[in-house]
């Protein structure tokens, strides 16, 4: 594994690069689809948690650790949602981030309101790739910092080893 992504510095550096208010401009592409790309906006604000911080007691409860196994440092993101392509009613919602060894810990999923645990690495001190699965689909996803005002994201998931939808989006902090 990378030394890096074992590193409590630099996850904790990771996560405070990515407080602030967010733009964000995504893309959903269905594979094997003549379906057109889903596209939609978002702002997005991240709060970073520090260790004790008591919205992550909560989440070590919901994932039976005990509350004083510190995470090492957390997030909570809150975005709104607007879809600009179709017609569809806007989506509100937050989520809680905890970060240990090389396990990110949420209060929820992508795509479900269950708990759920995501493996992730730093393979720069800008990069972070994470794994998730979970309702028998996987998700790989890679955030990206470019400079300061800018990040990508691209999300790829897969269900039975097919790829089924690819996700891209480009974040602008405001």
């Amino acid at each position: 594994m990378n030394l890096l992504a074992t590193s409590p510095s630099a996850s904790t550096a990771f996560f405070q690069r990515s407080a602030g208010r967010w733009h964000s401009q995504r893309r959903y592409y269905t594979l094997n689809s003549d379906q057109e790309p889903l596209e939609a906006i978002s702002e997005i604000e991240v709060v970073f948690l520090p260790a004790e911080h008591p919205h992550l007691k909560p989440l070590a409860i919901a994932h039976k650790l005990s509350p004083d196994q510190a995470f090492q440092c957390g997030a909570k993101v809150t975005w709104e949602s607007t879809y600009t392509n179709v017609q569809r009613k806007p989506l509100k919602g937050e989520t809680i981030f905890g970060i240990r060894d090389q396990f990110m810990y949420r209060d929820r999923g992508f795509s479900t309101t269950a708990p759920i645990v995501a493996e992730f690495e730093l393979i720069q001190p800008h990069v972070m790739r994470l794994q998730t699965a979970y309702d028998g689909a996987s998700f790989e996803e890679e955030i990206k910092f470019v400079g300061d005002k800018h990040r990508t994201r691209q999300t790829i998931t897969s269900r039975a080893g097919q790829e089924l939808m690819i996700a891209q989006y480009l974040e602008t902090r405001l």
